[in-house]
This record gives C-alpha cells, structure tokens and sequence, in this order.
C-alpha cells in the first residue's frame, strides 16, 4: 500500500484485500495474509531518533505504526515518508 501511494494511486484495504486504483491486487512479497503492525513506545520522540537510519529501518518494514509518546504538543511534528500519521495530543 505504502509503495502504490507513493506512485499517487489510491489504495485502501477493505476486509482482507488490498485495492490499488478501484483493482484488487495481492502484494507478490507477501506469505499468506501478513499485515505488519508496529506498536512502540518511543520514550522521546527527538529529531535525533526520527531522523535516524535506524529508526528509519525499523518503521519501514510494517505496514501500521502507532507510536506513543506522553511528552508531545502540536509543535512535535512526526512526518515519515509513505505514511499518513494521526496525531493525538495529550492535554495539559
């Protein structure tokens, strides 16, 4: 999904398959019906770490990421190519 929006099609996943374009399609590197969710509590989201190869790696080998950190504003801005993100502040 990420690589078919980054081509500026519209892809989606509706119940257990994959749309690219309003066509379904089944990712060729994929074993069976592997969905990789990535859930991680960062404990500092800094530029530092975001912007690191690492960092970078790792997120890039799932599909869904949630990271949770306690210590963000609207300022804290996480932007990792070929994902939309949604932010949920934490209110003082």
């Amino acid at each position: 999904m990420k690589e078919a929006r980054s081509q500026g099609k519209k892809a989606w996943i509706a119940y257990d398959t994959l749309f690219v374009d309003g066509k379904p399609v089944r990712d060729k590197e994929c074993v069976g019906d592997e969905l990789r969710v990535l859930s991680w509590n960062v404990h500092g989201l800094t530029a530092l770490k975001r912007d690191s190869v690492d960092f970078i790696n790792i997120v890039a080998k799932h599909d869904i990421i949630f990271l949770y950190e306690t210590w963000t504003s609207d300022s804290s801005v996480v932007d990792i190519p070929g994902y939309k993100s949604f932010n949920f502040y934490r209110k003082f």
